[in-house]
């Protein structure tokens, strides 16, 4: 094995391992298990370690080319932990090696001779993974699930999750020392399911990185992306599985009057996944039916580094899903000062403010599934351009309240109240 580098000369204030088990954070984006938590764990971590915090993320081996240990900055480090095959496995078939993996983190540890001050787990197979690493630390257990098997299924999201998830999610989410959530609404589920003290629950939502969202004239990164200037350009994304929405999308866009050639929508992301090429081709199946295939692009995964110039290029993001504990888009859409319609549900009408300003809301929200809403609401943006300069205006205003300097500044502020 290969023995760990000293993670900086001079000592740490502070020293967290964060357990994220079934996906790396360094991991490239757009894959079947990368998304926003990775964008979390990433960015969290690297700004901890700028707050002279030792961040140490476990993760699953699934890659025998990988290091042990990947240094990404002086106090930030990856730990690849061995469980189970050093081969991909589908997160839903992983609960078995979750006791190994915890005891292989212990193990590991103790052979480098660490000592840690908090644990602070991500999804539930990292949080179960926790308990058993905290509980032999004796040390402090917070964590974050990002989804959970009920809200899932009282949402419509899922038909059925794992009784291994239910159960396990029930059991652990009150042993935790604090749980971290994204909204209040979430909050207010965790109660009603679980009957978790409020004192318990910390929000703390993902944050944005306002360095690569930036505003910029659109029509400059139409022009950069060669898209058609003579068409208003929507974009719409994330994961392709139904409950972003997208098909409620495209039957609102087919109700839109007037040429069909004054728009075209761009969906980013999907994976080479069969689920997610199944959805792909229902979306396309019905953009035909509507009849408008022609005005659909679908762009697969974006890299991480154009992603920026294709926010600055739209004249509108929607983010039409059926459930979102947060949202990623729509929080990178009002970063780029893009208007926005966005579902009401989930962290979404938190996020944009609906509780505490709701007469400057930086965005339009729209009842889940509603068609004629989301049309009407696509329309008048794009036909009243004083709509879309006003969103345009409050969006960047307020998603500067969610600089991941000032989430990662929560999260120190947490893990030292715990000590």
């Amino acid at each position: 094995m290969t023995s760990a580098p000293s993670i900086n000369e001079s000592p740490p204030q502070l020293r967290v391992a964060l357990m994220s088990m079934h996906t790396s954070p360094t991991a490239e984006l757009g894959g079947r298990e990368t998304g926003g938590m990775n964008v979390y764990v990433l960015e969290t971590a690297k700004r901890l370690a700028g707050l002279g915090i030792a961040v140490d993320v476990f993760v699953r081996r699934d890659n025998p080319s990988v290091p042990d240990i990947e240094q990404v900055d002086s106090f930030f480090r990856v730990i690849h932990i061995v469980a189970g095959p050093v081969e991909r496995v589908e997160k839903e078939d992983m609960s078995p090696l979750i006791e190994e993996f915890a005891e292989s983190v212990c193990h590991w540890t103790a052979e480098q001779n660490l000592d840690f001050d908090v644990v602070h787990s991500h999804y539930w197979l990292s949080i179960a993974a926790g308990v058993i690493v905290s509980k032999h630390w004796e040390v402090p257990h917070v964590g974050m699930f990002h989804t959970f098997g009920e809200i899932k299924i009282l949402h419509g999201i899922s038909a059925h999750e794992s009784i291994d998830r239910l159960k396990t999610e029930s059991e652990v989410v009150s042993v935790l020392d604090r749980v971290i959530i994204a909204s209040r609404h979430e909050g207010m589920l965790l109660k009603e399911l679980y009957g978790v003290d409020e004192s318990r629950l910390e929000i703390i939502p993902p944050g944005v990185d306002l360095k690569r969202f930036l505003p910029r004239n659109h029509l400059e990164a139409k022009s950069e992306l060669n898209l058609p200037m003579d068409r208003l350009i929507l974009l719409a994304g994330g994961r392709f599985e139904r409950l972003k929405g997208l098909d409620i999308l495209l039957e609102a866009l087919a109700k839109i009057d007037g040429p069909k050639e004054r728009w075209q929508l761009y969906l980013f992301g999907g994976n080479s996944h069969p689920d997610s090429l199944e959805e792909r081709e229902r979306l396309f199946n019905l953009g035909k039916s509507l009849g408008i295939e022609e005005n659909v692009t679908f762009m697969g995964s974006i890299s991480h580094e154009i992603l920026p110039s294709y926010y600055q290029a739209s004249d509108l993001v929607i983010v039409p899903s059926l459930y979102e504990s947060f949202g990623m888009v729509a929080l990178e859409a009002l970063a780029s000062a893009r208007p926005l319609i966005a579902s009401d549900v989930g962290g979404l009408p938190s996020m944009l403010g609906k509780s505490t300003n709701p007469d400057q809301l930086p965005g339009i929200l729209i009842p889940p599934s509603d068609v004629i809403r989301l049309s009407e609401a696509i329309s008048s943006v794009m036909n009243e351009s004083h709509i879309a300069e006003k969103l345009s205006l409050l969006a960047r205003r307020r998603a500067m309240e969610y600089s991941w300097d000032s989430i990662a500044a929560d999260l120190s502020k947490l893990y030292r109240s715990l000590r």
